[in-house]
């Protein structure tokens, strides 16, 4: 791969066992854009099977890249943030490493539906940096504040983020993240986001704010309006485990049908409409 000014990559990134949400996360992307065949994907894995790559690279330009961050020692992998995020979760990182190919690099988690054609989110403004906000300051993504940086302004959410090449030197920013990784490890919560937090600030960046009403919203907060571009399945439950989305479901059938791997999580959609139910209750809804 050569690098090129008109070159555009699509990351994604997960453990092997979640192959079927990434695999849906592509095939809901391909359905959805003009022009997929000129799409470039990267999927990081730990490991992903032979048989899920051929069911990938049979659908879509991708490239398999296996991610190992070294820089964790064995102390740190015991850490109560590896067990919940998993260390795939610094996987983002290498997003700074792909801008030496690509001239604009699109981070997308994988537990997503896309409504709309993201291609403009290649082409927004002049920002080297376009993230979504976490609705709170950098402070909430650690355990303890950290004297050298401003921990009180609003930090940003890694769920989709868009980098360029006008970022600067992004291979210090790459060495960064993961030194101050290893460096603030126990103070961590929220650990990929919070590293870039202070990541933006240490090299002077000023990351411009999506809307997250558009492209992050929750697929149970949506009233079906034809606004968002993007829903967003974040916290625990997920469209593969207790939020039962149909559209989603049929992306899911098709990576199946294509010969993908099953969800490992068997899902229970009675819970899904039971919480919808409760939840429209404490909102004084009557139409459900």
């Amino acid at each position: 791969m050569n690098p090129s000014e008109s070159s555009r990559a699509i990351v994604l990134g997960g453990t092997k066992n979640m192959a079927f949400a990434i695999g849906t996360a592509v095939i809901n992307w391909l359905s959805t854009h003009h022009n997929p065949s000129s799409d470039s994907f990267i999927i990081f894995h730990d490991g992903m099977s032979l048989s899920d790559q051929r069911v990938l690279d049979s659908i879509a330009n991708v490239t398999f890249l296996t991610y190992d961050p070294s820089f964790l020692s064995p102390r740190i992998r015991k850490l109560r943030f590896i067990d919940y995020f998993s260390p795939m979760v610094f996987s983002k990182f290498e997003c700074l490493s792909l801008l030496d190919t690509y001239s604009k690099v699109m981070w997308l988690d994988f537990d997503i539906y896309i409504r709309k054609d993201l291609s403009e989110l290649f082409h927004a403004g002049d920002s080297p940096f376009l993230s979504l906000p976490s609705g709170r300051p950098v402070s909430a993504s650690f355990t303890k504040p950290i004297p050298a940086y401003n921990m009180s302004v609003s930090g940003m959410s890694a769920g989709t983020f868009v980098l360029s090449r006008a970022l600067g030197d992004f291979p210090a920013m790459h060495r960064f993240c993961e030194e101050q990784t290893v460096r603030y490890a126990d103070r961590l919560k929220m650990p990929e986001q919070g590293i870039f937090d202070i990541m933006l600030q240490e090299f002077g960046i000023q990351p411009t704010f999506l809307n997250p009403e558009t492209y992050a919203l929750h697929p149970e907060a949506w009233n079906g309006t034809d606004a968002p571009s993007i829903l967003h399945c974040y916290g625990r439950r997920k469209f593969w485990s207790g939020v039962s989305f149909q559209p989603w479901q049929l992306n899911y059938e098709a990576w199946l049908a294509a010969g993908g791997s099953a969800s490992p999580v068997k899902a229970h959609p009675w819970k899904s409409a039971t919480r919808r139910i409760r939840r429209r209750i404490r909102q004084g809804r009557s139409n459900f």
